[in-house]
Protein backbone atom coordinates (compact mmCIF):
# COMPACT_ATOMS: atom_id res chain seq x y z
CA UNK A 1 0.00 0.00 0.00
CA UNK A 2 1.14 3.24 -1.05
CA UNK A 3 1.94 5.48 2.04
CA UNK A 4 1.49 9.38 1.26
CA UNK A 5 2.94 13.00 3.41
CA UNK A 6 -0.04 12.02 5.86
CA UNK A 7 1.79 8.68 6.88
CA UNK A 8 -2.29 7.34 5.34
CA UNK A 9 -2.75 4.76 2.42
CA UNK A 10 -4.70 5.40 -0.27
CA UNK A 11 -7.68 3.87 1.34
CA UNK A 12 -10.81 6.01 0.90
CA UNK A 13 -9.23 8.42 -1.79
CA UNK A 14 -10.98 8.73 -5.05
CA UNK A 15 -9.05 7.33 -7.27
CA UNK A 16 -8.33 10.07 -10.50
CA UNK A 17 -9.99 9.69 -13.69
CA UNK A 18 -7.56 8.56 -16.39
CA UNK A 19 -6.84 10.71 -19.05
CA UNK A 20 -7.55 9.72 -23.01
CA UNK A 21 -4.30 9.74 -24.45
CA UNK A 22 -3.74 13.57 -26.14
CA UNK A 23 -3.94 13.24 -30.04
CA UNK A 24 -1.97 15.57 -32.31
CA UNK A 25 -4.22 15.93 -34.85
CA UNK A 26 -2.03 17.77 -37.13
CA UNK A 27 0.23 14.81 -37.10
CA UNK A 28 -2.77 12.67 -37.88
CA UNK A 29 -3.59 15.05 -40.82
CA UNK A 30 -0.37 14.98 -42.10
CA UNK A 31 -0.05 11.19 -42.01
CA UNK A 32 -3.97 10.61 -43.86
CA UNK A 33 -2.87 13.44 -46.17
CA UNK A 34 0.33 11.30 -46.89
CA UNK A 35 -2.02 8.22 -47.87
CA UNK A 36 -4.41 9.64 -50.70
CA UNK A 37 -3.17 9.88 -53.90
CA UNK A 38 -4.45 13.24 -55.06
CA UNK A 39 -4.18 12.25 -58.72
CA UNK A 40 -6.46 9.36 -58.59
CA UNK A 41 -8.99 11.63 -56.26
CA UNK A 42 -9.68 13.81 -59.18
CA UNK A 43 -13.32 14.84 -59.83
CA UNK A 44 -15.67 12.33 -61.73
CA UNK A 45 -19.02 13.41 -62.44
CA UNK A 46 -19.61 9.97 -63.31
CA UNK A 47 -19.01 8.75 -59.40
CA UNK A 48 -20.25 12.64 -58.18
CA UNK A 49 -23.93 12.23 -59.54
CA UNK A 50 -27.02 10.36 -58.02
CA UNK A 51 -29.09 8.55 -60.63
CA UNK A 52 -32.53 10.90 -61.09
CA UNK A 53 -34.82 7.82 -62.14
CA UNK A 54 -33.93 5.95 -58.31
CA UNK A 55 -36.52 5.99 -56.66
CA UNK A 56 -36.41 7.30 -52.97
CA UNK A 57 -38.41 7.20 -50.11
CA UNK A 58 -38.87 8.77 -47.09
CA UNK A 59 -41.11 7.79 -43.99
CA UNK A 60 -43.60 10.73 -42.37
CA UNK A 61 -45.41 10.16 -39.76
CA UNK A 62 -49.06 10.23 -40.13
CA UNK A 63 -48.51 9.59 -44.06
CA UNK A 64 -46.18 6.70 -43.61
CA UNK A 65 -43.68 5.94 -46.93
CA UNK A 66 -43.90 8.74 -49.39
CA UNK A 67 -41.47 7.62 -52.43
CA UNK A 68 -39.92 10.24 -54.87
CA UNK A 69 -37.21 10.46 -57.52
CA UNK A 70 -34.79 13.74 -57.33
CA UNK A 71 -34.85 16.13 -59.97
CA UNK A 72 -32.36 16.54 -62.44
CA UNK A 73 -30.74 20.11 -63.33
CA UNK A 74 -32.76 20.29 -66.48
CA UNK A 75 -35.92 19.57 -65.11
CA UNK A 76 -34.93 22.55 -62.17
CA UNK A 77 -35.23 24.20 -65.03
CA UNK A 78 -38.66 24.40 -64.73
CA UNK A 79 -38.78 26.86 -61.20
CA UNK A 80 -36.38 29.46 -63.51
CA UNK A 81 -38.43 33.03 -63.41
CA UNK A 82 -40.69 31.73 -59.45
CA UNK A 83 -39.88 34.35 -57.22
CA UNK A 84 -41.71 32.98 -54.60
CA UNK A 85 -39.96 30.92 -52.48
CA UNK A 86 -43.17 28.89 -51.37
CA UNK A 87 -44.35 28.30 -54.75
CA UNK A 88 -40.72 26.87 -55.69
CA UNK A 89 -41.30 24.36 -52.91
CA UNK A 90 -44.65 23.54 -53.75
CA UNK A 91 -43.36 22.64 -57.17
CA UNK A 92 -40.60 21.30 -56.03
CA UNK A 93 -42.39 18.80 -53.95
CA UNK A 94 -44.85 18.19 -56.59
CA UNK A 95 -42.40 17.05 -59.20
CA UNK A 96 -40.44 14.82 -57.30
CA UNK A 97 -43.73 13.21 -56.37
CA UNK A 98 -45.01 13.16 -59.44
CA UNK A 99 -41.63 11.55 -60.94
CA UNK A 100 -42.39 8.61 -58.87
CA UNK A 101 -46.47 8.56 -58.95
CA UNK A 102 -48.16 9.19 -62.70
CA UNK A 103 -51.22 9.78 -59.98
CA UNK A 104 -49.90 12.98 -58.03
CA UNK A 105 -51.16 16.40 -59.33
CA UNK A 106 -50.03 19.49 -58.57
CA UNK A 107 -53.61 20.37 -57.23
CA UNK A 108 -53.71 17.18 -54.88
CA UNK A 109 -50.06 18.99 -53.06
CA UNK A 110 -51.75 22.58 -52.97
CA UNK A 111 -54.20 20.82 -51.33
CA UNK A 112 -52.39 19.27 -48.40
CA UNK A 113 -50.71 21.72 -45.13
CA UNK A 114 -47.34 22.67 -46.40
CA UNK A 115 -46.35 20.96 -42.89
CA UNK A 116 -47.48 18.05 -44.17
CA UNK A 117 -44.13 18.08 -46.52
CA UNK A 118 -41.86 19.79 -44.22
CA UNK A 119 -42.12 18.62 -40.57
CA UNK A 120 -39.02 16.00 -38.68
CA UNK A 121 -35.77 15.48 -39.88
CA UNK A 122 -36.46 13.87 -43.46
CA UNK A 123 -36.11 17.50 -45.43
CA UNK A 124 -32.37 17.60 -45.94
CA UNK A 125 -30.76 21.07 -48.26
Amino acid sequence: MEKHENGKGNAGQKAEPKQPPKKDFKQMFQEHEKKIDWAEKAFNIDDFQNDPEELMSVVIPGLGKIDYKLLTTDEMREFKGLTDDFEVSIRMIYWMLKKANPNITLEKIQNRPFETFCEGEHLRY
